[in-house]
Parts: C-alpha cells; sequence; structure tokens
C-alpha cells in the first residue's frame, strides 16, 4: 500500500533500481494499487520496463487497462496525454498478446498501430516499436508456416525490422540507452538464423553472424540474449562442442538468477535440446553413407 510517497517519488526510485531486482516489481505493484492518475500515463513505459523484465502478463494488463481507462475518463489530461494511447497499444497490449500466443491478434494491433502513427508527425517512435513488433511476430509466425506463407513471413520479419532499426538510430542513434537499435539488430539476426534454418539459406547464415557481432557491446542488448544467440549460430555452423559448452555455462549461470530469466533459460534449454536432435541426425546420415559405401 502507498507510504504517502508521490507518484514522482516512485518513479525516481524505480528509476535508481535495478529494473530485474525485487524492488522494482514492488514499486509497480504499489503504482497499480493506488487509485488511478494521470501520473501512471506518464509513467507508463517506465512501468512496463519492469514488468517486461518479469514477465509478467497479468499486471501488464492491469497497467493497460488503468491507462486506456484514464484515457477515457480523467478530466486532468494534458494534450501530450491524449497521444499516448498508440504507445500503451503498441508496448502493453501487443506485448502481452505475443507473451500469450495471440500472434493474429498481436499483428492485427501493430499494424493498426502503424497505420495510425504514419499519419502522425509525432508518432515516430511509436511507429518503430509498431514495425519492430511486426518484425518479431511475422518471424514468430514463419516458423510455423510453409511454403509461400514462410517466405514471405521472413521477408515482412525482415523488412519491418530493417525499418524500425532505421527509425530508432535516426531518433535515439545507435549507441544511446535509450535506443532499440540494438534490440532490432538481434532481432533482425534471429529472422535471418531462421531463414537458414527453413529455407537452406547461407547468406542468410552469414549474415545472422555479422549482425550478431555488431550487437556486442551495445548496453541495450541483455547479454544473455546475446550469448545465447551466438551460441545458436555456433551450432548452425556445425560447431557443436562448442556451443554446448558456451549453452552450459549459460544454463548454469541463469538458473541462479531470478524468474524474470525464465524465458531466456528456456530458450537455452531448448536450443541445447535442438544441437542433440541435429547431431543425432547428421550421425544417423554419415552412418547410412558410410554403409552405403562399404556396401
Amino acid at each position: 500500500m502507498s507510504d504517502g510517497r508521490s507518484f514522482v517519488q516512485m518513479f525516481q526510485e524505480m528509476h535508481a533500481a535495478d529494473p530485474m531486482s525485487g524492488r522494482a516489481m514492488e514499486l509497480v505493484k504499489e503504482a497499480l494499487e493506488r487509485p488511478p492518475a494521470v501520473e501512471l500515463l506518464r509513467g507508463f513505459l517506465d512501468l512496463a520496463k519492469v514488468i517486461k523484465f518479469h514477465g509478467d502478463i497479468a499486471r501488464m494488463k492491469i497497467l493497460v487497462s488503468r491507462c486506456l481507462q484514464l484515457l477515457r475518463t480523467s478530466q486532468e489530461l494534458m494534450p501530450d496525454d491524449c497521444d499516448r494511447e498508440l504507445i500503451i497499444r503498441t508496448c502493453g497490449k501487443v506485448w502481452y498478446l505475443c507473451c500469450e500466443q495471440r500472434l493474429d491478434y498481436a499483428l492485427e494491433e501493430a499494424h493498426r498501430s502503424i497505420r495510425i502513427a504514419e499519419s502522425r508527425v509525432n508518432q515516430r517512435r511509436t511507429l518503430a516499436h509498431a514495425r519492430k513488433y511486426v518484425g518479431e511476430i511475422a518471424r514468430r509466425m514463419a516458423e510455423e508456416s510453409t511454403g509461400h506463407d514462410r517466405t514471405y513471413r521472413l521477408d515482412t520479419s525482415a523488412n519491418n525490422l530493417r525499418e524500425a532499426m532505421a527509425l530508432f538510430s535516426a531518433i535515439d542513434g545507435d549507441y544511446t540507452p535509450e535506443s532499440e537499435v540494438g534490440v532490432c539488430l538481434l532481432l533482425l539476426a534471429r529472422t535471418q538464423l531462421v531463414r537458414y534454418r527453413l529455407l537452406g539459406d547461407q547468406a542468410a547464415l552469414a549474415e545472422a553472424e555479422q549482425l550478431a557481432d555488431q550487437v556486442v557491446g551495445m548496453d541495450q542488448v541483455e547479454s544473455y540474449d546475446r550469448d545465447l544467440f551466438l551460441a545458436e549460430i555456433a551450432a548452425a555452423k556445425g560447431r557443436y562442442a562448442e556451443s554446448k559448452d558456451q549453452l552450459g555455462h549459460l544454463i548454469e549461470t541463469l538458473i541462479t538468477l531470478p524468474g524474470a530469466y525464465a524465458e531466456v533459460l528456456a530458450r537455452a534449454y531448448c536450443a541445447r535440446a535442438r544441437i542433440d536432435l541435429e547431431r543425432r541426425v547428421r550421425g544417423a546420415k554419415t552412418w547410412q553413407w558410410l554403409t552405403c559405401v562399404s556396401a
């Protein structure tokens, strides 16, 4: 419950706290327990950042609902506040729809944001976020597609991520902490890795590795996400022992960290399982070839 502090004081403490920490999440809970106020709108991105780190879908839904309600009912809105709906829907609603695997709805919402943002001069950042989400969603849908749909969605993913990257670069520069250029680079690298896995495109694998190298040193990207991807690249290039060693060290580290890293840990386990499967398949093919040669 509230201890008498203002929203401003709470947000100041939140900025000082590690977004992965339990204290940051306590401050989010406190903000959501208070009667809705316009400060909630103005602090949406800060609150959403912490919620995303902790993967708390339920609280994101509450935050989005409260903010949209404030936009409809508050008598204290300033002109700038009315422009926040699009970023709330893009960085809040699209996010939780993706987490719930409701990708068709998430894609529809992201495209809606793009259509509106493109018609408004003050919504370039929202446009960049929306294109980033379209890029990520299209890649995930491509992994479940076949034939022309698969190729089309991979192309859609890459094109939107490149556009998002260009927008973020123009708005914030490439290396500032608030920029998401590094995030888009890693997402684009993953799209190209998936293109290689699904279509056997060697040029896409080479680009994926090149993009991942560019991410090194960018503070905008979680080191664990980057390390996981580099291990996947090593596996894709047949360096299975190196990849398993990298994944082993990563998993050992992640299991000691807060639950907020559970998604990365799960992806690391999946990557290790994929490596084991690929090694068995490759081994079986080699044995079959040797049997045919010696027959």
